[in-house]
């Protein structure tokens, strides 16, 4: 794991608990942006997924919004479309797609899906304000 992913570490030596930084892609809304993230691997694994948690603020149709985190992840890899031989390097990666290209069509946020589909300047706008005020620190 830390050959492939450099920005993930184990927390407390522990192999079951992750946690690290993906980078917003340049060109994405959430470009320049750090996001914490954490990762929980259970006793089933890997026959159910880890745990993922989203410690930043953001706004992404994917992502659960609010004040607190952490925040929720809404993407098929770690749900219905699991499968056991998926390991954790590829649940970051999966995670790093969806931060660079949100999908409106199975939001958690609904209203951020909303703005992307009808209003997608503003949806950058806000989207890069998040951005600046919340993605700009490390762990």
């Amino acid at each position: 794991m830390r050959r492939e992913e450099p920005t993930f570490h184990s927390v407390n030596g522990k192999l079951t608990h992750w946690r690290g930084i993906i980078y917003g892609s340049a060109g994405s809304p959430y470009e320049g942006g750090m996001f914490k993230v954490e990762i929980k691997i259970t006793r089933r694994f890997p026959f159910e997924p880890p745990e993922v948690l989203w410690h930043t603020r953001i706004w992404h149709p994917n992502i659960a919004f609010g004040d607190r985190p952490p925040f929720s992840v809404c993407i098929a890899i770690l749900g219905r479309e699991w499968k056991p031989q998926t390991n954790i390097v590829g649940v970051i990666e999966a995670l790093r797609t969806l931060l660079n290209n949100p999908n409106p069509d199975n939001p958690l946020n609904s209203q951020a899906a909303y703005q992307q589909r009808r209003e997608p300047q503003k949806f950058l706008e806000i989207a890069r304000e998040y951005v600046l005020n919340y993605a700009n620190q490390g762990w």
